[in-house]
């Protein structure tokens, strides 16, 4: 499946070092792609996590690599 404007993904834990995942709690973020640019494959995500949306994790950018998404089933 490809990611498009409107998916749901969450975070591929293989580019993440255990540590940084368990701490940050990556494994329960959910977020929806609000833009996708082609030409690099970044997208922008709105993630949602601890009951609150929000763009990306605090004072960091809610860009993200495809390559870097899982899409949720």
């Amino acid at each position: 499946m490809k990611i498009e404007i409107g998916s749901l993904v969450k975070l591929n834990c293989e580019n993440y070092a255990l540590d940084e995942w368990v701490t940050r709690d990556y494994g329960k973020l959910v977020g929806i792609v609000t833009e996708v640019w082609e030409s690099d494959g970044e997208c922008k995500i709105f993630w949602q996590g601890k009951g609150k949306f929000f763009d990306g994790a605090c004072a960091q950018q809610s860009w993200e690599y495809s390559h870097n998404l899982e899409l949720v089933q």
